[in-house]
C-alpha cells in the first residue's frame, strides 16, 4: 500500500464498501504486513460501511470501521 499511496505519516482517507453481491460478505482484511484492522471488517451482503484508513508509521497503517 505505501507504494501506491504518497501519503505523509498522520494523513488519512475514507472509503466506503457498497456489498451489493447477492448472499456473499465483503470482508476487508490485514492480509499483507503493515496493515491493521480495528472493528469489524465484514460487510454483510446488501449493506454498506464506512471505513478510513490513516498511515501510522514508514509502510505502516491502519484501517478503522466508522460506520456501517
Amino acid at each position: 500500500m505505501d507504494a501506491a499511496l504518497q501519503m505523509e505519516i498522520g494523513e488519512s482517507f475514507d472509503w466506503a464498501a457498497i456489498n451489493t453481491g447477492g448472499a456473499n460478505a465483503f470482508t476487508v482484511t490485514a492480509a499483507a504486513s503493515g496493515l491493521t484492522v480495528v472493528g469489524a471488517g465484514a460487510v454483510a451482503a446488501t449493506t454498506s460501511a464506512i471505513f478510513r484508513t490513516r498511515k501510522t508509521a514508514a509502510a505502516t497503517f491502519v484501517t478503522y470501521r466508522l460506520a456501517g
